[in-house]
């Protein structure tokens, strides 16, 4: 594990040197696509990711939140954590965006991981966010054998809801009958009706779209989008969740509601996300 962590490491300071130094950082969608040629390695040409590099779908993805991604691979928000091998591959990618050359550790400028990116740098992320939201997204098929039914309770409030109040109407107690009362003044025995039990959802975590958005699209400030993200892709991204694996100040709520979550719970989940319909 030690050995590849470290080969991956040395391909990015290679790239890094080889792919940045000197050039002249440009803003727009055709420095994007020169400069995503580097990331086609893993997520496609297309951007329809490779289960294979454990990279996901980033086609069609919001511009601002994959440059916020970037910038937390490259201050080491992300991709240090031993325990995190498709974020350790994609820090010396997002790496190669830096303008200029890495900063030395022993330069005044260097803070540690987490040296910011410059204006330059910073340009290189949005162009490369601004060609792959140019691309088009497809839709992926579950491949963990979830329940999308299952899932969808889940997932979402208003199905949840809607499930409570059909389990309401159907175990609905009976209306009192006329006299009842006179009955129980003869003293006869009175029939006891039990309460039945109430509905709860699948899982005890609070619903997805709370915070991921009804269509999946993501709520900035609280959840990103999951729309059209593979199934593999998420569930590896709850088990980093679960044990705290280089997570970004946004994804701290996730690491609460990560652990309520059971391995069927993620698998149904993520079939159900996979029927949301993708922004083409």
């Amino acid at each position: 594990m030690i050995r590849a962590v470290k080969m991956i490491q040395f391909a990015g300071v290679a790239l890094i040197l080889t792919a940045c130094n000197g050039e002249v950082a440009e803003e727009g969608v055709s420095r994007g696509e020169e400069l995503y040629s580097l990331c086609a390695n893993c997520h496609g040409v297309d951007g329809t990711g490779s289960e294979e590099q454990k990279a996901p779908q980033i086609a069609g993805m919001d511009v601002a939140f994959v440059e916020s991604q970037l910038t937390a691979f490259f201050i080491g928000e992300r991709g240090l954590d031993a325990g995190d091998i498709s974020g350790m591959r994609m820090r010396p990618m997002a790496l190669t965006l830096n303008h200029g050359g890495v900063v030395s550790r022993d330069s005044e400028e260097w803070q540690g991981e987490n040296n910011p990116p410059n204006e330059a740098t910073l340009l290189n992320m949005r162009a490369v966010a601004e060609y792959v939201a140019t691309l088009s997204p497809v839709v992926t098929e579950p491949t963990l054998g979830g329940d999308s039914a299952r899932g969808e309770l889940i997932y979402s409030m208003t199905a949840q809801t809607e499930a409570r109040q059909a389990w309401d109407a159907e175990h609905a107690l009976p209306e009192p009958v006329e006299g009842e009362a006179a009955v129980e003044e003869e003293g006869e025995e009175a029939v006891v009706v039990e309460a039945a039990p109430t509905w709860t959802p699948p899982s005890v975590a609070p619903a997805c779209d709370t915070c991921h958005g009804v269509d999946g699209s993501g709520v900035t400030g609280l959840g990103s989008a999951l729309v059209g993200l593979q199934d593999w892709y998420i569930a590896a991204q709850i088990a980093n969740f679960k044990g705290w694996r280089g997570q970004t100040a946004t994804g701290v709520l996730m690491t609460t509601v990560a652990p309520h979550l059971s391995d069927q719970d993620v698998a149904d989940v993520s079939a159900y996300i996979s029927t949301l319909s993708v922004q083409e």
